[in-house]
């Protein structure tokens, strides 16, 4: 029974340090990538900033502008949005059939 427990606490510990690392990775794709080459590749003084929450803020406030708040679907601004481009990618190109 001893075994048993120490197993399952080890495999508590490995789940909890492999999500761990995860989040470690997630972080460390969305540093300035400018940066990290200076600091491992270089070996040079630099500055490293994670720029995390300040794409997780920029995505947040896209996604407000373009859907509605209350029901989170697709508001007028991005289908204008999206229309426009629609017709656009058109006039480039004709033989898709979608003309104005």
């Amino acid at each position: 029974m001893a075994v048993k427990q120490k197993l399952e606490k080890e495999i508590a510990e490995l789940t909890r340090a492999k999500k761990a690392l995860k989040e470690c990775k997630a972080r460390f794709r969305t540093l300035t990538e400018t940066a990290a080459c200076l600091i491992d590749i270089c070996r040079l003084p630099g500055i490293v900033r994670d720029t995390t929450e300040r794409k997780q803020t920029q995505a947040q406030l896209l996604h407000n502008a373009f859907h509605d708040a209350l029901t989170g679907l697709p508001n007028r601004t991005l289908f204008m949005e999206r229309l426009g481009r629609a017709i656009e990618y058109s006039k480039r190109h004709k033989n898709l059939g979608l003309t104005h």
